[in-house]
């Protein structure tokens, strides 16, 4: 058993881990607005956490996902197929899965509450003095004002090129420009400071951020807000082991969702001339997971894998289907790293040995002084060792899982 789960499964760490929670601002978050197309689930952080303790407690429980009421009907045909080692890894450790479920967004607090203006309509036939309507002339009265910026902004990019050589124009020019720079993100910013003001005015006057969403487009975000709460979990006052383990499955809980997105697995691809990938989809994954977890050590791998699909369970987009491909993705991507590990590792040595055996003649051999044949037995000679090595860690991969 990880010691994580007997220490905080103790009465008195139990009670200091609640304590440094609370102090942290728990409640706080629980009643921040969040509803957004990402979170359809309720109005409040609250209802995302009420969502993903039920999957969790289901899981822990094994019980059976068509029996839950609670979850519709998609939720229940995603938990039932959801990966066999995340679940183990959710019963293996289900006290520090609540403490993580716990912490991961702990920093969604009111001040850390984000409007993304560019989400915001204004339905037709609005009054122009309603809230909204206000809202929407004062913002197009400052996009007036940061498009003629922009304008200006060209212009100078366009007289500093011709002055280049120039020093004593093109110092000016630059600084006129820059200032105008900082100018236009003021603007920006206004914009959005007048956003989220709307979106608190609404909220006062009465209506629910779901109303809003669905009237206006707007919904809750939080920034960063898995880097705050890592930051939070930071300041706490626990053993520093818990600390450090805790902080850094906040902080990454978001990255399966970014690194195993479709659009980072097909950049990871890549593309031939004639269309067809360069890479398997597999082997994509197995190098996004060395690229993101490495230092990460099995457990940690498991835990975050584990927070990854209880996130996306507890999560409820328009459309109210679950998505859990990026799951799927770096369970996959951590085997193929796995394999690829030990294939890279082992090859220099089997293949030199498969050579001298069945090879010896082109040992040492010059291949570019090589003829056609010869080439055409080094390249397969290559791809049988490959194979023979892929077969033992695959095998030793499988192993391993099953010991989990």
């Amino acid at each position: 058993m990880n010691p994580f789960e007997s220490l905080i499964g103790q009465s008195e760490q139990k009670r200091k881990m609640a304590a440094e929670v609370r102090k942290a601002g728990f409640g706080r978050a629980m009643h921040t607005e969040q509803y957004s197309s990402y979170h359809t689930e309720g109005e409040k952080v609250a209802d995302h956490y009420r969502f993903v303790y039920y999957v969790l407690t289901s899981i822990i429980l094994d019980r059976n996902p068509q029996e839950l009421k609670l979850l519709p009907v998609e939720y229940k045909d995603a938990l039932r197929d959801l990966d066999p080692s995340v679940k183990r890894t959710v019963k293996e450790f289900p006290t520090l899965m609540r403490y993580i479920v716990m912490t991961h967004d702990i920093a969604k607090q009111p001040e850390s509450l984000t409007i993304n203006p560019k989400l915001f309509t204004l339905p037709e036939g609005e009054d122009s003095g309603s809230l909204a309507g206000r809202y929407a002339a004062r913002r197009q009265a400052i996009e007036a004002e940061i498009a003629a910026m922009e304008v200006k902004r060209k212009e100078l990019q366009t007289q500093e090129k011709a002055a280049k050589k120039d020093p004593q124009k093109l110092a000016p020019l630059k600084a006129e420009r820059e200032a105008l720079a900082a100018d236009i993100e003021s603007k920006k910013n206004e914009i959005a400071m007048a956003t989220r003001k709307l979106y608190d005015d609404l909220l006062a006057s009465g209506m629910g951020s779901k109303a809003i969403n669905e009237r206006y487009g707007l919904g809750a975000g939080f920034h960063l807000h898995e880097k705050a709460s890592a930051d939070m979990i930071r300041q706490m006052d626990i053993p520093d082991d818990l600390k450090t383990l805790l902080s850094k499955l906040a902080e990454d809980h978001v990255t399966p969702l970014n690194a195993f997105s479709d659009l980072t697995v097909e950049d990871k691809r890549g593309r031939n001339k004639d269309g067809s990938y360069k890479k398997s989809e597999e082997r994509a994954c197995g190098e996004l997971f060395r690229d993101n977890y490495k230092g990460y050590s099995d457990v940690e791998v498991r835990l975050s894998t584990a927070m990854a699909a209880l996130d996306i369970l507890g999560s409820v987009p328009k459309g109210g289907k679950p998505d859990l491909t990026v799951v799927r993705r770096m369970i996959a991507g951590r085997r193929e790293g796995f394999v690829m590990d030990g294939v890279d590792g082992d090859f220099p040595e089997a293949f030199k040995e498969y050579m001298a055996a069945n090879h010896p003649e082109l040992v040492g051999k010059d291949l570019a002084k090589a003829d056609q044949s010869e080439r055409d037995a080094y390249r397969q000679a290559k791809e049988t060792v490959e194979r023979s090595l892929r077969d033992k860690y695959v095998r030793i991969y499988a192993e391993a899982a099953a010991r989990e």
